[in-house]
């Protein structure tokens, strides 16, 4: 994966980002998935619209926080995914 906070910034342009988390692994590379948090509900909505769209030619899987935690394990934190 080629991701990075800048690229993730870009993509969510239209929205106001308080804060971006991108799990590496071991060696420091992207693990594919992350946390955005947004400013207001509406730069919420904004990034929810863009679910499924095309992220350096990936489909990009965004949703609630609380969506992706039933998802996993039952708990853990939410964010994007990276088809």
């Amino acid at each position: 994966y080629e991701v990075d906070e800048a690229k993730l910034r870009a993509f969510f342009s239209d929205s106001k980002i308080l804060n971006v988390r991108l799990p590496l692994d071991e060696r420091g590379r992207f693990r594919g998935f992350g946390q955005v948090d947004f400013e207001n509900r509406e730069s919420l909505i904004n990034a929810l619209e863009k679910n499924e769209t095309k992220f350096f030619n990936r489909p990009i899987k965004i949703q609630l926080e609380s969506q992706y935690k039933q998802q996993r394990t039952g708990g853990g934190s939410g964010g994007f995914n990276r088809g």
